[in-house]
This record gives C-alpha cells, structure tokens and sequence, in this order.
C-alpha cells in the first residue's frame, strides 16, 4: 500500500490476491445478489484474505480490495459501505463509497441504529420502576444501594440524571422537595 493506509487504488492491491480472491468466489461473476466470501472472517466479522507476494504475507480486507481492483480507487479516510448490509459480502457493487457520517445515516435510515438502553439492556441492572423508586426516595444513597444491587455512586448518578438522564416520567417530584415534606412529618 503507499501513502495512507486507508487509500487503496488498483495499483495497491496484487493482481495475485485478486485472481486468488475471485477463484476462492469461483470467477468473477458478479450479479445482484450478494456474494458471501467463503473464507476467513475478521473477529469483526469482516472476510479478509491474505495472499504471499516475494516473501512477505499481505491481508486485505476482501469488499475493500475487490472494490478497488474492479471498481477504482478508494481514498483515504473513505468507508465502503455495504448497500445490502451484510459484513461478509463481497459483491463490488453492493458497496458505494461514503464518509464516517454517510455511515452512520445509512445505518440509520436502515433502523440499525437503535441501541438498547435503560431496562432493555441486557447489562440494566435496575427498572423503569427501580429508577422512579430511586429519585423519589430521600434515603442516603449507600442505604437505599444495596436494596437495588447497586453502589451508592450509581444511585447518585441515577438521581442527578448521569445515568438514566433519559427517563422522565410525569410523576417525579423534586427530591429535595421530597426530603423537606419527610422532615416535617
């Protein structure tokens, strides 16, 4: 590769690996469906395929190399996004050219950017309901955290809105509201 490590031109990218790469596909028959690279997948799930040029192993990410072999060049900084959003596809023309934020709009307009938060992850360890109880109570936090399985910091960070800031149901009352009306009691 020269300059940047992200550009990638034809030039870059060794006519050996290429003709290894489409022979691993069968040929290079490219159609509108996608084409799953049968090889080795990246932890990222990103197939990728090396190939030995004078002594020294060169891996390549597969949709990126045959991009730039059989489409044209790729510049620094530039993503390959995938159209039929599918990692281990390698189909050329599946892929279009875009930035970081081109990306990130893709994804979203697909519905792939919706992570799950609050009691929908599946780290949550308290409620909806847990929260409410939590800011609603004028309890010392290291009294009221081991009730929820939490520490005494993260029930801080649940009352001043740090964790959980998102989750504002009608009903909360200030807390230290809450607290003044316990007192006079």
């Amino acid at each position: 590769m020269t300059g940047n490590p992200d550009a990638l031109t034809p030039l870059d990218v060794p006519k050996p690996w290429v003709d290894k790469a489409l022979a691993k596909l069968g040929g290079p028959t490219f159609g509108y469906e996608c084409v799953i690279w049968p090889g080795k997948v990246h932890p990222n799930r990103y197939p990728i395929f090396g190939v030995t040029l004078a002594g020294v192993y060169r891996a390549q990410l597969v949709h990126r190399g045959l991009y730039a072999a059989l489409r044209g060049p790729i510049p620094a900084s530039v993503y390959c996004c995938h159209r039929c959003d599918d990692r281990t596809c390698v189909n050329p023309y599946h892929i279009f050219l875009g930035s970081s934020a081109d990306n990130m709009r893709d994804a979203s307009r697909k519905g792939r950017m919706n992570p799950a938060y609050g009691q929908r992850s599946n780290v949550a360890k308290v409620t909806e309901a847990d929260v409410l109880a939590i800011r609603l109570s004028a309890e010392p936090s290291h009294i009221i955290a081991p009730r929820f399985g939490v520490s005494p910091t993260a029930i801080r960070h649940i009352r001043n809105g740090r964790r959980w800031g998102w989750f504002k149901p009608e009903t909360i009352r200030d807390r230290r509201s809450n607290r003044g009306s316990n007192a006079q009691q």
